[in-house]
């Protein structure tokens, strides 16, 4: 069997057994050639792209990380300003190997052996903290705001910078490692026989993965974070 064909089939299985049958009898039957653009849509925007602007984002953020870490920057805003550039440069670059696998076709065993257990993970847990954050930043704006004096005394004293800083970020780092760790068990590698008769691999979508944290990782922080950003701008 062709890795094509097996993935086909593999997906379609997927598909199958977590959507309502309902809504695949109203589906349309896609042509060859609307798949042909379909692909090459996918291979220019998820591919090219998005290669190009996540190489942008690349660089954009490290150089704001080494601006920032200078020492006369240094305040728990800006901290956590480098902790957020850090999950973003984490996350574009397993957005750049999903591009080389998915659109590219470059990819190898260790990296379909790896995906399962390391990237896929990695990846979801890189966005996680980086809207997690995103919203942690938002609230140390509104209390630096609201709380002045309290603020300003811990930029003096770098216990109390530590202590701040340690307050928005690890609630971060533990709640993003919590909420991705079923990512672990949504993908898996299998092998399959190609046509030279050699064993390859590839990945298939465990009846495991499920979409309900998109929930708390889209409209809840979304919704905390305008609430904080009305309070923000309330108290100026």
């Amino acid at each position: 069997m062709r890795q094509r064909d097996f993935e086909d089939t593999i997906m379609s299985n997927v598909t199958a057994n977590g959507t309502d049958p309902e809504l695949l009898a109203i589906c349309p039957e896609i042509s060859e050639a609307a798949r042909r653009g379909i692909e090459l849509s996918a291979f220019w925007l998820e591919g090219v792209v998005l290669c190009v602007i996540a190489s942008l984002g690349l660089v954009g953020n490290t150089l704001s990380g080494v601006v920032l870490s200078g020492k006369s920057m240094r305040n728990s805003f800006n901290i956590l300003l480098i902790a957020l550039a850090i999950y973003d440069n984490t996350y574009l670059l397993c957005a750049v190997l999903e591009a080389f696998r998915k659109r590219f076709l470059l990819v190898t065993n260790v990296h379909l052996l790896l995906f399962p257990y390391l990237l896929y993970p990695l990846h979801m847990t890189a966005m996680t903290g980086s809207i997690l954050l995103t919203v942690a930043i938002a609230l140390e704006r509104y209390v630096a705001v609201h709380y002045p004096i309290n603020y300003s005394r811990s930029m003096g004293d770098s216990r109390a910078l530590k202590k701040r800083v340690c307050t928005y970020l690890l609630p971060v780092i533990v709640l993003s490692a919590i909420m991705n760790v079923t990512k672990f068990f949504e993908i898996e590698t299998v092998e399959f026989e190609q046509e030279n008769g050699e064993i390859g691999l590839t990945l298939k979508v465990t009846d495991f993965r499920y979409h309900q944290r998109s929930r708390v990782t889209s409209i809840l922080p979304l919704f905390v974070e305008a609430r904080l950003t009305y309070m923000l701008q309330t108290a100026l």
